[in-house]
């Protein structure tokens, strides 16, 4: 499924990939600044976290995750490729007066780390194409407890529908939670699962925002053909509610963690 949604993307795609694809987005990662935009997420991993704690937080992106964590343990290292999210977390930290979180800059499948109590990854498993040697590494490093978030759903799922009227074809999705949790049966890996409260689509602020998010995330060029067919789709798709303009067949995600203990 992942290597199809990859080929998808790479033959239709109109713009050349990125050499960091995260450089735009790279502040939506960072950590929630007030009270109503918490992630429940982070109190449901916090729950399995001890002072003591040494976490590793794959894919850390930003510090969403990692510098709250921080704030609650003794050490977390954050492992992560892109460039332009590792500036992103290195300045979350520094603003936020926290010092033990460690970066380590590479995939999680040519990192180095020492063991940690506990393992994380947060919303990173729906790309990886060889997911069963990537837990186990997961398994291999962590002390205590091996813990997955994802969604019900492959992301963004809501920009999924936007690419048969442009495209001509329907997107092909990625593994979401539901595959997760067969491969760790598969794997023989006894887990428990927690639903968390659904995300609600976060909608535009005006139309022209929800044009150039939907244009970069079907790799479109600005003011081709293709774009302007997006265009029409959108001016006949969206519709007014109070989080803002939001595409008339968006639902909200649902987030599932995904927890076993390593039993070392």
């Amino acid at each position: 499924m992942v290597e199809a949604h990859h080929a998808q993307t790479a033959r239709l795609r109109e713009t050349a990939p990125q050499t960091d694809m995260w450089r735009r987005r790279a502040r939506e990662f960072r950590p929630h600044r007030s009270a109503e935009e918490r992630d429940p997420a982070l109190d449901a991993i916090l729950e399995h976290v001890r002072p003591e704690d040494a976490v590793l937080d794959i894919g850390s992106g930003g510090g969403r995750l990692a510098i709250p964590i921080a704030r609650r343990c003794r050490e977390v290292v954050a492992v992560e490729p892109s460039e332009s999210m590792r500036t992103q977390l290195e300045g979350q930290a520094a603003a936020a007066g926290v010092s033990n979180v460690s970066i380590v800059a590479s995939d999680w499948e040519e990192a180095v780390v020492e063991p940690v109590d506990v393992a994380l990854c947060s919303h990173v498993l729906y790309g990886v194409m060889a997911p069963e040697p990537w837990i186990r590494k997961m398994e291999a490093n962590a002390r205590r407890r091996v813990m997955i978030l994802m969604f019900h759903r492959p992301v963004p799922p809501n920009m999924h529908p936007l690419w048969e009227p442009v495209y001509g074809e329907k997107r092909l999705e990625t593994p979401a939670l539901a595959y997760l949790e067969r491969l760790l049966a598969e794997m023989g890996i006894r887990y428990e699962k927690m639903m968390l409260p659904e995300r609600p689509d976060r909608g535009y602020a005006d139309f022209d925002s929800a044009l150039q998010t939907a244009t970069r995330r079907l790799f479109l060029e600005p003011g081709g053909e293709r774009q302007k067919r997006l265009e029409q789709v959108l001016r006949e798709s969206l519709v007014e509610t109070p989080a803002g303009l939001q595409l008339d067949w968006a639902e909200p995600m649902l987030p599932g963690l995904v927890t076993w203990t390593t039993g070392r």
